[in-house]
């Protein structure tokens, strides 16, 4: 097992910080150089806002322009959810980009797996040749 976590620290990382956001929900905002974190920010005007975030298990961006917005959101805690289904739409005045946790914690395990048969089977093959 230690031989395991040595080889494979970084994506096992990498699948501990995906499974991490699956509890928590935060947005980041911002429009022009300003960033918007504060609660309670409003804005007016016709300006592209961004956001980025993770909410309800999947990891958005989407940039909108809109002449009034309002953001109450604060970092929250909940239980696990890993999303749905992925979204893209690019509209004149918006774009939203949403992809699942799920999509993402598949891609690690996924390369995990991969990784290990292969340096399996590498292995068998070096103990075939010794032999």
């Amino acid at each position: 097992m230690k031989a395991f976590l040595k080889r494979r620290w970084i994506l096992l990382s990498c699948g501990v910080l995906l499974l991490a956001c699956s509890v928590v929900s935060w947005r980041l905002m911002a429009t022009g150089n300003a960033v918007l974190r504060a609660r309670n920010a409003y804005l007016v005007g016709a300006s592209p806002v961004w956001s980025v975030g993770i909410e309800d298990g999947t990891f958005y961006c989407s940039r909108i322009i809109n002449t009034k917005l309002r953001c109450e959101e604060v970092p929250r805690v909940h239980r696990p959810q890993f999303g749905s289904l992925p979204l893209i739409i690019s509209g004149a005045t918006s774009a939203y980009l949403h992809i699942p946790l799920w999509i993402l914690l598949s891609a690690v395990l996924g390369w995990i797996v991969f990784r290990e048969l292969r340096w399996r089977d590498k292995q068998r093959k070096l103990a075939e040749d010794a032999a």
